[in-house]
């Protein structure tokens, strides 16, 4: 029988290797990380480098490799197999600050039997150390905006993400993350969101390699229309993203 965690920490990664093991030991090695609360997930998409040698040295991390490149849906296997109450979304190029994953087990206990969504959005240009509880899609798009692209953003009860409604819908846009924030933000529940500086992001000389004016000028706004947004709102955005 699998271990119940609080949290599951899910990092998606693809030949980063030694990225992978500065941001493993980082998290192995923060004050914070206690590994009767805390799970750590790697699914790793099929890399031909040695992401795999490189995880075995981490006798805390669970590691599943993919048969094959199957792209973003990588994303939402590397929930799918925590554990955890709560499961959170990591790049692996993320280094927590000490003391900011205390913050993060410290909410999830205090709210692990309420009915409420909770996410962990880390500081940008829009709005910064805040807690807010949103009611509503627009309101969200309105105050957060393409923060909602952030992977490391994204985060969910176990029980929520299992209940989502054809999760891979949109895994060809690169933005799942999106789609299932809409998805919850929008149904019924109110979404507490704690916004803070969580982490740095290692630099990376070799990133997604997507056309980021077709991601952001086309697939992101095909997403958000699918939730009904107003004109009102997506004309704001789309002044926000240009």
């Amino acid at each position: 029988m699998s271990k119940a965690f609080l949290l599951s920490i899910c990092i998606p990664t693809y030949n980063r290797a030694e990225i992978l093991r500065l941001t493993l030991n980082n998290l192995i090695t923060n004050p914070d990380y206690d590994s009767d609360l805390v799970e750590i997930v790697v699914s790793d998409n099929f890399s031909s480098d040695d992401t795999q040698k490189v995880v075995q040295q981490f006798s805390e991390v669970k590691y599943f490799k993919q048969e094959t490149n199957i792209g973003d849906e990588n994303f939402y296997k590397a929930l799918s197999y925590g554990n955890g109450l709560y499961l959170k979304l990591s790049n692996d190029t993320v280094f927590f600050k000490e003391g900011q994953l205390a913050k993060i087990i410290s909410v999830l206990r205090n709210f692990s039997r309420e009915n409420r969504h909770l996410m962990f959005y880390q500081n940008s240009r829009f709005i910064s150390n805040s807690n807010l509880s949103i009611s509503s899609r627009s309101e969200f798009l309105d105050i957060f905006s393409y923060n909602s692209t952030w992977i490391a953003n994204f985060g969910c009860w176990k029980r929520d993400f299992l209940l989502l409604n054809n999760p891979l819908q949109f895994a060809t846009l690169n933005f799942s993350q999106v789609d299932w924030t809409y998805s919850l933000v929008g149904n019924s529940r109110h979404t507490d969101i704690y916004v803070d500086d969580y982490y740095t992001v290692q630099n990376v000389s070799k990133k997604g390699g997507y056309n980021i004016l077709r991601v952001f000028g086309v697939n992101y706004f095909e997403i958000l229309r699918h939730f009904n947004l107003s004109n009102r709102s997506l004309q704001k955005e789309k002044f926000r993203v240009l």
